[in-house]
């Protein structure tokens, strides 16, 4: 019980909170803890704490007070947690309309948050998301990469009408230190001209 009130104590309100997570903290502090011990004194320390509350099965979070009443969990951390990064791994990333939105690409507002990651099989029911799997295994390198050749492939369906997309899509490259070349050799997995054709033109002046 001191541990998991350790482990919540020391957390960000509002951020998500893994029974998974909790669990081996705790076991790498008490090596003989066993799981089934271990979720119900998580069980008890939720009824008896005023903030902490059980999002869905095996997620928690630390809710806060405001002038508007009781925050509930930070959706885009959890999201982010879930399908793109848990701050040590990458296994996924922003992609399609509403990647392109958020960067001025596409005035089309989506209805759904788009993201591709290795973790597409788990569905979080009630949450405006489209998961797709990423056309190679993803990690803290080639995710930028993947993100950009997104872009010029969906560029038809999604509608691109910003007034320069070529100097919003040159910007990304210089924030995230893409290579031309390692551009290249991605593009070879999308079968895709038009994908060879825009990354051309990115290419015609330097970046």
């Amino acid at each position: 019980t001191e541990l998991i009130d350790e482990y919540i104590t020391a957390a960000p309100a509002r951020e998500p909170l893994f029974a998974d997570e909790i669990f081996l903290w705790v076991r790498e502090r008490m090596p003989g803890a066993e799981r089934a011990t271990f979720n119900e004194y998580l069980v008890r320390c939720l009824k008896k704490s005023g903030e902490l509350k059980r999002f869905r099965r095996g997620i928690y979070y630390k809710s806060v007070k405001t002038p508007l009443g009781t925050a509930g969990i930070d959706k885009s951390a959890l999201l982010r947690k879930l399908y793109i990064s848990d701050g040590k791994s990458v296994y996924g990333y922003e992609t399609g309309a509403s990647l392109m939105n958020r960067l001025g690409l596409t005035s089309r507002m989506p209805a759904h948050i788009h993201i591709a990651t290795e973790r597409f099989n788990y569905r979080l029911a009630g949450e405006p998301l489209v998961l797709t799997k990423p056309i190679v295994k993803i990690d803290k390198d080639d995710h930028r990469y993947l993100q950009l050749l997104d872009m010029l492939a969906a560029w038809d369906e999604v509608g691109v009408d910003a007034v320069d997309p070529i100097a919003i899509l040159r910007t990304f490259i210089v924030k995230n230190g893409l290579k031309f070349e390692k551009l290249l050799y991605y593009a070879g997995l999308y079968d895709n001209v038009a994908v060879y054709k825009r990354l051309a033109k990115l290419a015609r002046e330097k970046v």
